[in-house]
Parts: structure tokens; sequence; C-alpha cells
């Protein structure tokens, strides 16, 4: 059909709508990636029938600022690819651990690559808590573990060695790896320890400041 409009106006109203028709075709905004926070849990697919169920620790990152989640070295090997539990997304793969039984380490880097936002905040119950930084382990300190299969627990240290620490937290197999924190006046946390074992008697972490030392990272947070 020809336009009754005259040629001059055509064009000036061709001018006056190409700002929009830009604007439509704008690509819509990448979907945001979703946020993983501390005490959470990963998992390891072995085969289709079964997977390695661990939690995920605290977060930092390494001297080129990439991501990182710490967990136990017992969750898996080096080059280990994990998931997240909650919603199945990749996490990435373990690119360094300690595992040692004569100082008792035991922990492992994984470093972010999939579609996941860390972010410097632990599962307390119902909260989400604010990790302010680092405590070294001390008697008598009241700790809480989170954990995938205990989801929170919480106890007093009872030992100390110059790399771990006991506690009478109660635990099970899927939170290996879960972060131990000091809960501070001022509403955040403070990390402490990274589990390592544990059962109804009680468990033994790693603690963070050799950890985050050993391999030479920096808690997100602090």
């Amino acid at each position: 059909m020809r336009s009754l409009l005259p040629t001059s106006v055509r064009a000036a109203c061709l001018l006056a709508s190409a700002p929009l028709l830009g604007a439509l075709l704008v690509a819509a905004p990448a979907e945001a990636h979703p946020v993983q926070v501390s005490g959470w849990g990963l998992q390891h697919l072995i085969n289709r029938m079964e997977t390695v169920d661990c939690t995920d620790g605290f977060h930092a990152r390494d001297r080129k600022g990439r991501p990182i989640v710490l967990t136990a070295a017992t969750c898996g090997k080096k080059g280990t690819l994990w998931y997240t539990s909650n919603n199945g997304r990749t996490l990435g793969r373990i690119v360094a651990r300690r595992l040692t039984t004569s100082l008792y380490r035991d922990y492992a880097a994984i470093r972010v690559t999939g579609p996941v936002t860390l972010t410097p905040r632990v599962h307390d119950g119902d909260k989400r808590r604010l990790v302010s930084g680092v405590s070294r382990p001390r008697l008598g300190l009241r700790v809480c573990l989170t954990g995938q299969a205990k989801h929170r627990e919480c106890g007093r240290i009872t030992s100390i060695t110059a790399t771990s620490f006991t506690t009478t937290i109660s635990a099970e197999r899927g939170d290996v790896g879960g972060p131990i924190f000091d809960r501070r006046p001022n509403g955040t946390v403070r990390a402490v320890g990274i589990l390592s074992s544990g059962d109804a008697l009680g468990s033994t972490a790693s603690r963070v400041d050799k950890a985050l030392e050993a391999l030479d990272l920096r808690l997100m947070g602090s």
C-alpha cells in the first residue's frame, strides 16, 4: 500500500523511531549467576549412580583474584570436578590440596569456573552471616559448624595443634569440608576451621589460618 505521507514526513518519522527500534533490538540481559553461600552442599559424580557429598567451606581468592572454595582434601583428588548440590550447577575443579597425617592437614581449593557467584557469607541456621575475618582456635571457644548433613551444630574446642583442632561438635559424612566459625557480638562470624572428620562424639578440623597460608589465599570479606 502506498504511503499517504509526504517523503519528508516519512523520513522524519523513520529518524525519530530509530532509537526506539535500537532499544527493542538490544539483547535481554543475561541471567544472573546464582549466589553460593558457605555451608551449602557439594557433589562430585563418581558415576551415574554414585556421588561423593561434601560441604562448601569458606570462600577466598587467589593471588590473581580468582574465586576459590575451601573444602577438605579428603573430599577429592586434584582435578576433581564439583557441582553445587542445591541447583546442580558446575562449580569448578580442585586445583590445590594438602593432606597429611603427621601434622594433620586436610584442605583443598576449588577454583570456581562455573556459573556461580561466591559471597563472603556463611549459613548459620536461618541466617546468612558475613564472614568478617579469621580467628585462631583457642581452648573452650564456642564454635559452630554448618554442614550438608547436620545443617548446624555448635560446641566447644577441646584440643589444638599447630594445624588442627578438635571439638565437641558431632558431624556426619556429608558435613566434611564444612565451615567452622566463631560468632561475633556484631552479628558477623570469623572463620576458624574446615571440618575434616567427625562422628556422634566429636569432630576434627583443619585450621583456616594455616590453610589460607599454605594455599596462598585471601579470605573473602576480610
